[in-house]
């Protein structure tokens, strides 16, 4: 939302997306940087179901779209692995995804001004942010080491004030799901000009034991259920 009589004008934006899959020795990765906010989104994968994607939110618009609202500005980032490791490959799969989207400057001009005479006259008032976020994890029951992360980040900043700027952050390392919402007001200038970067990352991390880790597995269990005894038999 904006104050009465203004709208936002995206001045300069850009976006960016990085993926990457692996199974033991297999990697495949996929990165990307644009600075058109047409929707899109890629995918890695490596190995079995090990895959890694990262995307835009109903982007549209481009370079400067006084008129383009803000939720249309979101990013996303998923990953998956495998519980099944693959004939040859090792007891790693990994996926990681990131989707960054900034906004170098934005600001805010007439309405009427532009809707008339398509001019971008810049002017004071204040704008509401409003940013909606969803993290979820979720590990299966077969591996050992899962390792997921999800992440979100949101910074948003006006360097003609003093004010810190605003850095809206929140983390997912375990089976589950979150949502929620980002406000943030900020007051521009005339000529002042804001800054609004957003980054969606997400890690998952499986390791598939060996038959030979296994063994090693039972044998510390066992030293360690013998040496118990050995305790409660000596009165310890």
């Amino acid at each position: 939302m904006t104050s009465s009589g203004a709208i936002l004008n995206f001045v300069d934006t850009f976006q960016a997306y990085d993926t990457s899959a692996s199974n033991g020795v297999t990697t495949q990765s996929q990165s990307q940087f644009s600075f058109d906010w047409n929707s899109f989104s890629m995918t890695s994968q490596a190995g079995g179901n090990n895959s890694a994607s990262a995307g835009n939110l109903n982007g549209v618009g481009g370079f400067s779209d006084p008129t383009l609202p803000l939720d249309s500005t979101g990013v996303s980032a998923q990953v998956n692995t495998s519980t099944t490791p693959q004939a040859g490959f090792g007891p790693v799969n990994r996926a990681s995804a990131t989707a960054f989207k900034e906004v170098q400057l934005f600001n805010l001009v007439d309405e009427a001004d532009f809707i008339l005479n398509g001019a971008l006259t810049p002017v004071a008032g204040s704008v509401d942010f409003s940013f909606n976020w969803s993290l979820q994890a979720t590990t299966g029951p077969t591996k050992l080491g899962d390792s997921p992360e999800a992440m979100v980040l949101l910074t948003i900043d006006n360097p003609f004030d003093v004010a810190l700027p605003g850095t809206l952050f929140e983390q997912l390392l375990a089976s589950g799901q979150r949502s929620g919402t980002f406000t943030y007001h900020m007051d521009l200038g005339a000529n002042d000009f804001g800054f609004l970067s957003m980054t969606a990352s997400a890690i998952g991390i499986s390791l598939i034991p060996e038959p030979g880790a296994l063994a090693l597995v039972g044998v510390g269990l066992f030293g360690l259920a013998f040496a118990r005894r050995r305790r409660d038999q000596a009165g310890v």
